[in-house]
């Protein structure tokens, strides 16, 4: 189970970057707020779509008793999909993608440290803080051999 969780992230890590990129050539021909509307939009009715074929829509009505953080997501998505639209044909894939990347290592450790949202509870450590300090310095390689 755990290969299949791996697997999932690391399409999920692939696919986020090309969505960026994509994302990025569209707010060149529209802008980036119809391009964050677009992207809403789709995903939206691609959600729907799935929701109605799997028949959960009895799922929603535990949506009222959720804690108002927890309807913040698309907002969070919202924001993401904007920035990174701005972000990619600026500093390109690689180094976009490397302080990304470095940010969500940084934030995750964390919610590990102190178990967020529920979270399983893993301490930071040095060994987790060397793995950290590695990829600022993998970010930094790569901003500094980015021509331009």
């Amino acid at each position: 189970m755990q290969f299949l969780a791996l697997l999932g992230a690391a399409l999920s890590g692939a696919a986020m970057t090309g969505q960026a990129a994509i994302n990025g050539a569209l707010s060149r021909l529209v802008g980036l707020v119809a391009t964050t509307f677009v992207v809403q939009a789709v995903g939206l009715l691609a959600s729907g779509l799935v929701l109605l074929g799997a028949r959960s829509f009895r799922h929603l009505a535990g949506m009222g008793g959720a804690p108002p953080l927890l309807w913040t997501g698309g907002l969070l998505g919202a924001f993401i999909i904007f920035t990174m639209a701005f972000v990619m044909p600026r500093l390109g894939a690689g180094l976009a993608v490397a302080v990304v990347l470095t940010a969500q290592l940084l934030t995750a450790l964390v919610f590990d440290h102190f178990g967020l949202l529920g979270m399983p509870r893993a301490p930071v450590n040095w060994v987790r803080l060397l793995g950290a300090g590695l990829l600022v310095a993998g970010a930094w390689l790569v901003k500094y051999s980015t021509p331009g």
